[in-house]
């Protein structure tokens, strides 16, 4: 399995970049691009590719699908690569701007 980035945790918040479009029977909802949405579920959850690191969401819960080899059924997954960390402003001024807030007075002995 690849590696998780350290973003994408449990209730993190991210915004997908690529809409996920399955034409099935089962009629299962995906992410659409620019939504943001919350992982709920992090890791190798791809039922035909093991390796692949997927995530579920808290607004998109689909109903758990049967398989033969799974009595249980199975809830689809996204690939984490359809989705990026959301920066608030907050963040983004806070990484980009850190080196110019940390000036220092000079102090005089």
């Amino acid at each position: 399995m690849s590696a998780i980035p350290s973003w994408a945790r449990v209730g993190a918040k991210v915004v997908c970049v690529a809409t996920w479009r399955r034409q099935t029977e089962y009629h299962e909802q995906g992410p659409v691009s620019g939504e943001i949405y919350t992982i709920r579920e992090v890791g190798a959850l791809h039922l035909h590719e093991p390796g692949v690191v997927c995530v579920r969401l808290v607004e998109i819960k689909n109903r758990c699908l049967k398989y033969r080899d799974m009595p249980a059924g199975w809830e689809p997954a996204f690939r984490l690569s359809r989705f990026r960390p959301l920066i608030t402003i907050e963040d983004d001024i806070a990484t980009h701007f850190r080196q110019h807030l940390d000036v220092r007075e000079p102090v005089e002995a």
